[in-house]
């Protein structure tokens, strides 16, 4: 009696599910949170390399140190000095400020990085459940759709991509217009315009694509077609979502636009689905694909298939979903967003006769020439699917209860129904489990702490430092060092030469190349635009930190021995050597 009074029983039922979903996001990610790993190591995803881990522990150290300054300086992160608005090139993400708490006393950024992992794991389940319920499932129905959206299977291919992962804001924009569409309300249009706003706070990439997936579909919401009421609380949404998303929007646009960046054509096409692809599930399924289609099956490129199950299901729920007047808004607007999402997914394979879509939509659509993976569209289409699907095995389920009554009515205390429906719900949870975890090794504090004090102690204020090896190439193995000498940045907080990012700025590229060719990594360029020692100059570079047994200094000295020597000032056990660049000139 007492609960009833002091703690409202809903508040009740979502604490009980989201600790539900809690325990199972732990058991997934259970090799890199136990005691031995958590400090020592990263989740990475089928590249097995750790450059995505360390980088976003990097955003999620960024984003906690400029709070406690009161966000000055923000967009200009130290990273490919003396760039400026380098932190625009990338995903902010200031939504993970809420685990910033961690570092400020003095934690490591790995563990804020696992906690993050694991709240957006738990909110995607309880957004979908509670989206669910408003198809009037019963709550274990509707419990195990949380707990599939938990184990959404393409956010789990790439469980190293930790901006991709979060998915429950977009689950809470849909329910929020829902709300707002039924019943236009003051809390619901604040419900409506938080929860797009969130959207880009958790990932700007899954902000543009929800945009641009709501032009259309969002009309099937409301009930009457002219509504005064929803057009003024609807205006009033938009306006608390402008003011979330506009600091972030207008400052990156602004940093992208001046260096003027743009996705190849080849980088799209490379990275736009097939149709096919949906066919095509991934190996650990439990419905194996051989079984399903014999040994001599073709396999497309990628895995985008949400589970045969989920697909098989999904026919009856949208019929579910349309018998009911409340439902039958929500239910059209998933259906038609998933039509557009799998549509625009294809990419560059998307065209009509001879004429392609896509560049036409890049030209229409701001901000859409900035993307990359097209193919992400699918993380909309599994995600509906899981939602529609598990109406569908509700209806089936209780189509069956009402056929063995045989009396129209549901009869809940069939134990043989209840009991196939579990065995159908357990598997529509693990249909597709999660691969197995790879993990990545974290450098510890400790080995590094007595060069990264010299660093810091010797570094003069307006200087950089450059990190040794330097990248050698554009693909994610090769730029695994870099995001690892940004991971050690978390620890000195020192401008650097280096970086990863979205986007590179062209200096980077001229550094690389000038360093390859001089060092003797590649064969020396017939026409070199920019000396090395003027790259040098022109970053500031003052200590040049080096990677024992990575690297041959010798080969830098004997390329600006002309200009410069380098002398070595720290040199420990630790495999970390540091050098200070002594020009014969000074630099400007």
């Amino acid at each position: 009696m007492l609960h009833r009074i002091f703690i409202r029983p809903g508040l009740l039922q979502t604490a009980m599910l989201a600790l539900m979903y809690a325990v199972l996001s732990i058991i997934i990610l259970w090799p890199t949170v136990k005691p031995q790993s958590l400090y020592s190591t990263l989740p990475t995803g089928p590249t097995e390399v750790g450059t995505v881990p360390f980088f976003n522990t990097w955003t999620i150290w960024w984003n906690a140190n400029r709070a406690s300054h009161g966000f000055q300086y923000y967009w200009q992160a130290p990273i490919f000095y003396p760039v400026e608005g380098t932190f625009a090139f990338s995903e902010p993400q200031p939504a993970t400020l809420i685990v910033a708490p961690i570092i400020w006393c003095g934690g490591s950024p790995v563990v804020a990085y696992k906690l993050y992992m694991l709240i957006a794991l738990t909110l995607n389940g309880v957004f979908a459940c509670r989206i669910l319920r408003r198809f009037r499932l019963p709550l274990i129905s509707a419990a195990i759709g949380g707990a599939a959206m938990v184990l959404l299977p393409i956010a789990h291919q790439q469980i190293d991509v930790l901006q991709l992962i979060p998915v429950w804001a977009i689950l809470w924009t849909w329910q929020a217009f829902d709300s707002l569409c039924r019943r236009p309300c003051l809390s619901a249009a604040i419900q409506s315009g938080a929860a797009f706003g969130f959207c880009f706070w958790l990932s700007i990439h899954h902000g543009l694509f929800l945009s641009i997936l709501l032009c259309g579909p969002v009309l099937a919401m409301p009930r009457k077609r002219w509504n005064l009421r929803l057009a003024g609380f609807g205006g009033l949404a938009s306006g608390i979502a402008m003011v979330m998303i506009l600091p972030l929007i207008v400052p990156i646009r602004h940093y992208l636009s001046q260096h003027q960046f743009e996705r190849s054509d080849g980088t799209i096409t490379g990275l736009s689905a097939h149709a096919a692809d949906y066919l095509n599930i991934p190996g650990n399924s439990l419905l194996s694909e051989n079984k399903l289609h014999g040994p001599g099956f073709q396999k497309s490129g990628r895995q985008l298939n949400p589970g045969w199950l989920r697909l098989a299901m999904v026919v009856p729920g949208i019929w579910f979903g349309l018998r009911r007047r409340k439902t039958r808004n929500l239910t059209v607007f998933l259906i038609l967003t998933c039509l557009a999402a799998f549509v625009l997914s294809l990419g560059s394979h998307l065209q009509v006769g001879d004429w392609q879509i896509w560049p036409w939509l890049k030209d229409v659509i701001p901000g859409l020439a900035f993307v990359r993976s097209v193919f992400r569209f699918a993380y909309f289409v599994q995600m509906i699917a899981i939602l529609l699907a598990c109406c569908g095995l509700t209806y089936c389920w209780q189509m069956a209860l009402r056929l063995i009554t045989k009396s129209g009515k549901i009869g809940r205390r069939n134990p043989v129904i209840n009991g196939i429906f579990l065995l159908l719900g357990a598997l529509f949870i693990f249909e597709i489990p999660p691969a197995t975890t790879t993990l990545v090794g974290v450098s510890g504090t400790k080995p590094n702490a007595a060069w990264i004090n010299h660093a810091q102690q010797t570094l003069s204020p307006g200087r950089s430092l450059l990190c040794l090896p330097f990248a050698q190439g554009l693909g994610v193995r090769d730029l695994d060092i870099s995001s690892r000498w940004m991971f050690l940045q978390t620890q000195h907080g020192l401008p650097m030469a280096n970086g990863y990012s979205g986007f590179f700025p062209a200096s980077w590229f001229q550094l690389q190349a000038a360093l390859m060719t001089d060092t003797g990594s590649s064969p020396p360029r017939r026409s070199k635009t920019t000396p090395l020692h003027q790259l040098l100059q022109q970053a500031k570079v003052q200590l040049v930190v080096v990677a024992a047994g990575q690297f041959d200094i010798s080969q830098l000295e004997s390329a600006l021995s002309s200009y410069a020597t380098l002398q070595q000032t720290f040199g420990d056990q630790s495999g970390v050597n540091v050098y200070q660049i002594e020009w014969h000139q000074s630099p400007r």
